[in-house]
């Protein structure tokens, strides 16, 4: 399928994109209404839900119903159904060809999305080849982990599509620049950027680091391209890795480091192929990658199933299934097996910059599905390990709490630690003296008091401490 012609869109006038972004936020165009509307058919898979969704959307009355159809769900709405929604915007988005006249109505052949109240158009991704990335439910996770706790001063999006997060960091940064090798993807970033009426924002075409040589960052954000690509499957410049698909992740790590800021902060979500039992770890690779210039930090969720994977992601660019979605389903699954791929695994490589001797830290967390990936979170666990790398005395010295909501159960000879909802991990389960630990060291005004109070000789003291550095790590305790 052919790439919607987009040779047209050069020539709206700033004006009227500009116009557009307001006249949506006028209508009730938010993430709310998105997220009303996504609750519809929620339960069902992915690709039952459109058909009705869309029987929902077309008995609503109200604009913003009408220009989600036109705009997110392509489905045609009336002439006067879309001068309802966006007035006297149609006629120049018509003639653009931003909006297009189909059997039906009118409709835009690109795709909305909306993330923290920043609009997104991007393509379809099923057309393949040079279509540019918009939003995806990876794409929110990486938004949602990336942007800055704090004003800062310099943010790179590498492999920035249709610019999705490199607009929604820039309301906290002073400037943010997007850099893709797709100039389609950056012409569509450069329409999003004043659609959103955003001027901190710059969008640069080019492989990799390239657009950027010399320049450093406080925060580079990137889901790069990390599918496996089989021979002789056409390509597509948002998706493949390489053959086995962490080849573009890892040179993307190799080069990485020397463009963050002194304790500057990369955030990448990369799905990584494990190969066997003994596959070696991804912080392996990661680290392997990084050498000793920066910290890292691995969040592993859970290993998906390469047969699941294969279904859906064939299902996904060929949706009404038939002959075309078995083919693809036999071609990446004999891809995998002829790899001696037996797993994916879902990962948010976390990166700091530091010049002293860096540490290496990976943790089980649960899927993205079940738990919000967040900047706050990602600062605590930075934080944790910063603390744990400083040495005993640092770890002594420190006030550390048991999480606000963590309840303690009783399971056997164990007790089991359900740490809140918000946490990253699952319940953890513990003995009585850790227990223990943990409880005086909630109560105490620091490490060393609670340690020195129940000491029994050095030794006892150090397996404390260790017990307490441990209980850091796994997300027991954080600092006050």
């Amino acid at each position: 399928m052919p790439l919607p012609d987009a040779s047209r869109l050069s020539s709206l006038d700033p004006m009227v994109l500009r116009d557009l972004g307001r006249r949506l936020r006028s209508i009730g165009v938010d993430s709310a209404r998105v997220a009303e509307i996504a609750a519809i058919g929620a339960s069902r898979d992915a690709l039952l839900r459109l058909p009705i969704r869309k029987w929902h959307l077309r008995r609503m009355r109200e604009p913003s119903a009408h220009a989600l159809r036109m705009l997110m769900f392509g489905d045609p709405v009336t002439r006067d159904e879309a001068r309802e929604a966006l007035g006297e915007l149609v006629d120049p988005l018509v003639a653009s060809g931003f909006v297009v006249e189909e059997t039906g109505g009118l409709v835009s052949p690109f795709f909305l999305g909306v993330a923290d109240q920043v609009y997104v158009f991007a393509d379809h991704l099923t057309h393949g080849g040079d279509a540019a990335m918009g939003l995806g439910e990876t794409t929110i996770d990486l938004c949602r982990a990336a942007r800055p706790t704090r004003r800062v001063s310099r943010v790179l999006d590498m492999g920035c599509g249709a610019g999705t997060a490199a607009l929604v960091c820039a309301a906290r940064c002073d400037r943010v620049i997007g850099v893709d090798v797709n100039p389609r993807a950056t012409d569509l970033a450069r329409l999003n950027q004043r659609l959103n009426d955003i001027d901190n924002a710059e969008f640069r075409v080019g492989d990799l680091f390239a657009p950027v040589a010399g320049e450093t960052f406080d925060l580079v954000v990137s889901q790069p391209p990390f599918i496996s690509r089989p021979e002789g499957v056409d390509a597509a410049v948002y998706a493949y890795g390489g053959e086995r698909g962490d080849e573009f992740p890892l040179r993307m790590l190799r080069e990485l480091p020397d463009h963050l800021s002194e304790r500057g902060r990369a955030v990448l979500l990369v799905d990584w192929p494990v190969l066997s039992a003994s596959s070696e770890p991804i912080e392996s690779r990661v680290r392997a990658a990084v050498g000793d210039r920066a910290n890292v930090l691995v969040l592993e969720t859970p290993e998906g199933d390469v047969d699941d994977w294969s279904t859906g992601f064939a299902a996904a660019h060929h949706p009404t299934l038939g002959p075309g979605f078995e083919r693809e389903v036999m071609v990446r699954r004999e891809h995998f097996a002829r790899l001696g791929v037996r797993a994916l695994c879902m990962t948010a490589v976390v990166l700091e910059r530091t010049t002293g001797a860096p540490w290496t830290s990976t943790v089980k967390a649960r899927s993205l599905g079940a738990v919000s990936l967040t900047a706050e979170q990602l600062d605590q666990l930075v934080a944790a390990r910063d603390l744990a790398a400083d040495g005993p005395e640092a770890l002594l010295g420190a006030t550390l709490r048991i999480p606000a909501g963590t309840e303690f159960s009783r399971d056997g000879g164990h007790v089991v630690a359900t740490l809140p909802d918000r946490s990253l991990v699952g319940p953890i389960a513990v003995n009585e003296q850790l227990f223990d630990l943990l409880r005086r060291v909630d109560q105490a005004d620091c490490v060393r008091t609670a340690v020195d109070r129940h000491r029994r000789g050095d030794a006892r003291a150090k397996e404390r401490i260790d017990a307490t550095r441990q209980a850091l790590l796994l997300g027991l305790l954080e600092r006050a």
